[in-house]
């Protein structure tokens, strides 16, 4: 059963008119559960973006007719909005049936791997996109994304003790089957499900999203998110990947990563124009051997010492990685031993480094 919704998430398709009456029914369902008044207004955007989910906002704004008191408010500075608390008040609902259990074992990673909370990860990427649009973030906080947090909350009822019929559990489940919805007081702003998703998949209903040609998650409208192997890129390093030298000076370390996995390590080294210092044998992982690198830009007393992991990838293929070292290293195996924390001595004598 499981293993049918996953696919089912995996494969997008629009939203049938049966499918969104029951979608406004089960958001309904999650505010009586929540003893929230339930407003009967929801408007759907094509996509979680910024302009998308403001825009919506600002139409039901606009369409109330101006009233007396309105025309008189136009004459004075606009008065800070009230704080909305409709989403706390949804979300400590929705938590109670997980008091009693780990809360990061009750929603596992499945769109994602187990290192990556989904939730997070889109908040962060809506946030980014929200910091660019200008729009205040508090206004937009609650955003759920339903296709990739409806998994977690089915796979996790049940076996760690919540109970699978919870009223709260079944209604948000059952409300996050289109995108990210936002509550407010008086409309939900609910996005259309994306028009594609694509996944690695990391093991049995674990994925996280990636994509090296392509958007990962894109919607109708045009927004997509990037991700390679699960980390949020620009949209340019998707493709052909960047030149060495711009990945080589991104400042995010993990965009630079993805940017070197991207490109390959023989291409970055020559492009960014890194200086071999030293290659040797790596004794704890033949046949393969350890590069000792320094970089040309100086850009911290470091050097880079590149390795091949002692286990295949995935995909079966040897995958290369890279540690900074103390810049005071000459010896690429003296490097590895500090990094593996041993005496060289030791480490010249490993038969496996995993």
């Amino acid at each position: 059963m499981i293993g049918a919704t996953v696919e089912r998430a995996l494969r997008p398709r629009p939203l049938s008119a049966a499918e969104r009456q029951s979608i406004v029914d089960a958001l309904r369902r999650c505010h009586e559960e929540a003893g929230l008044p339930w407003h009967a207004n929801v408007r759907w955007t094509p996509s979680p973006s910024a302009t998308a989910v403001a825009g919506a906002l600002r139409a039901r704004a606009s369409r109330r007719p101006l009233t007396f008191r309105d025309r008189l408010r136009r004459r004075r500075p606009p008065p800070e909005p009230a704080p909305d608390d409709t989403w706390k008040r949804l979300e400590a609902r929705l938590r109670q049936p997980w008091d009693a259990a780990p809360w990061p074992l009750c929603m596992p990673g499945v769109v994602f791997d187990e290192n990556h909370d989904p939730l997070a990860r889109v908040r962060d990427a809506l946030a980014d996109d929200l910091d660019r649009a200008g729009a205040p973030p508090d206004r937009f906080d609650g955003a759920l994304d339903g296709r990739l947090v409806l998994i977690p909350v089915i796979a996790g009822m049940g076996p760690l003790g919540a109970p699978a019929d919870e009223p709260m559990l079944r209604a948000f489940a059952d409300a996050s089957r289109a995108g990210p919805w936002w509550p407010r007081a008086h409309v939900t702003v609910v996005s259309e499900p994306p028009t594609r998703v694509s996944v690695e998949r990391l093991g049995e209903l674990t994925y996280r999203l990636h994509d090296a040609d392509g958007p990962a998650m894109a919607w109708s409208d045009g927004y997509a998110l990037h991700r390679y192997r699960g980390t949020a890129v620009p949209a340019d390093l998707i493709g052909s990947g960047w030149h060495g030298s711009a990945v080589h000076r991104h400042p995010n370390s993990e965009v630079r990563r993805a940017g070197i996995e991207r490109i390959g390590w023989a291409r970055y080294i020559a492009e960014a124009g890194w200086r071999l210092v030293g290659t040797a044998p790596d004794p704890g992982n033949e046949p393969h051997s350890l590069y000792l690198y320094e970089d040309p830009s100086a850009r911290e007393a470091v050097r880079v010492l590149v390795m091949t992991n002692g286990s295949p990838d995935r995909s079966g293929e040897p995958r290369r990685y890279a540690e900074a070292v103390p810049a005071r290293f000459t010896c690429p195996v003296e490097a590895a031993a500090w990094q593996y924390g041993c005496p060289p001595r030791v480490y010249r004598k490993l038969r496996r480094r995993t």
